[in-house]
């Protein structure tokens, strides 16, 4: 264990800050989380008007189609993509966060990782943040496993009244808490995992719908409006989507790794943004190109090939403005080259941009 980690089942402040640094750090390599000018919009304000804003670092999105939200150590929280396509309005949105964040300034994090040495669980949590396990690409589990949420029924109360009222006190509607309670309740059933482990196992969303009230009065009188950063507006905007041979989305562990690592490799260019599927309700986020990658598979024999082929389509047409195939692969083989094939749709894609935006 690396020494930032030492002595990591006794968090001070000072530690927790550190180790969730390095968390942070260690999961950019591999996972490519993303900052939202609307959710850091959303979570500015609420940090804001908090009673500890100094225990929320900042806000992410986290790539990952199943529902869920978590706070890792020095209040760094995260959404993923999955809940946000369940989640319909801003005001759900903030709920959301702001439980969340009753987690960190309520100082949760740090006594539930403390207590979670009892049972060994933190220790496959910092292997993870680590990279120990170099080949895990399900970040479903990735999540279940580092977010812990075993939060105790008192904590998930409190944390459950910071987020009610807190959303409240900046102008968005308080009763959007149960409305989100609700519709996670008929996406996933009452007794799902799911549920439990967005919101803790202890209690059941119901006890909790019954739980949440606040004075009208308590209200904000203007609602928040969060407008986007002029370098938003200014970006080249793309969208990445992966089909196969039917043309159905392709979202097996090949999609997922080849998806995450091209994600990373673009990231980070300058002018671009990358449009996810739950922000295309917002139309300034309306993607200039489509980048599609397709996996068409052909069968040999006992043998399935697989041709990867990429179109770059423009915004207002279904014409291909650029299109390369990719070598025939095995199945059995791909293992061994999902890096590399990815690395190679990075560098072609960023070759594209760079003489699109001239």
């Amino acid at each position: 264990m690396s020494p930032s980690f030492a002595g990591l089942f006794d968090l001070s402040d000072s530690r927790e800050r550190k180790v969730g640094e390095d968390m942070m750090k260690q999961l950019k390599e591999r996972y490519p989380y993303y900052a939202d000018w609307e959710i850091s919009g959303i979570g500015e304000l609420l940090r804001n008007a908090c009673e500890a804003p100094e225990w929320v670092a900042d806000f992410h999105v986290f790539p990952d189609p199943k529902v869920n939200a978590f706070a890792l150590p020095g209040g760094h929280l995260m959404i993923t993509e999955g809940l946000l396509e369940v989640l319909q309005t801003e005001d759900e949105v903030a709920f959301v966060l702001a439980h969340e964040m009753g987690h960190a300034v309520k100082r949760h994090i740090a006594s539930e990782y403390k207590r979670a040495n009892e049972n060994n669980l933190l220790f496959s949590v910092v292997l993870a943040a680590l990279g120990a396990n170099r080949t895990m690409w399900d970040l479903g589990n990735f999540v279940q496993n580092v977010t812990l949420n075993q939060y105790s029924q008192k904590k998930e109360r409190e944390a459950d009244m910071v987020g009610y009222h807190l959303a409240a006190k900046v102008g968005y509607d308080p009763e959007a808490a149960i409305s989100a309670l609700e519709k996670l309740r008929q996406d996933k059933g009452e007794d799902s995992k799911t549920i439990n482990k967005l919101f803790g196992t202890h209690p059941l969303i119901t006890e909790r719908v019954h739980r949440l009230d606040v004075d009208p009065g308590e209200r904000a009188p203007d609602r928040p409006v969060i407008e986007p950063p002029l370098d938003a507006l200014s970006r080249t905007k793309l969208q990445l989507e992966y089909l196969n041979t039917d043309d159905q989305p392709w979202k097996d562990e090949w999609a997922v790794a080849i998806g995450n690592r091209v994600n990373v490799g673009l990231v980070d260019l300058p002018d671009v943004s990358l449009v996810h599927k739950w922000q295309l309700r917002r139309s300034v986020d309306r993607p200039d190109f489509k980048a599609v990658i397709h996996r068409r598979l052909v069968q040999k024999g006992k043998h399935q090939d697989a041709t990867l082929e990429m179109d770059v389509l423009g915004a207002h047409s279904d014409a291909s403005l650029w299109n390369k195939r990719y070598a025939t692969r095995s199945i059995s083989d791909m293992t061994g080259r999902v890096n590399s094939f990815a690395d190679e749709v990075s560098a072609d894609l960023a070759k594209f941009l760079k003489t699109a935006r001239k």
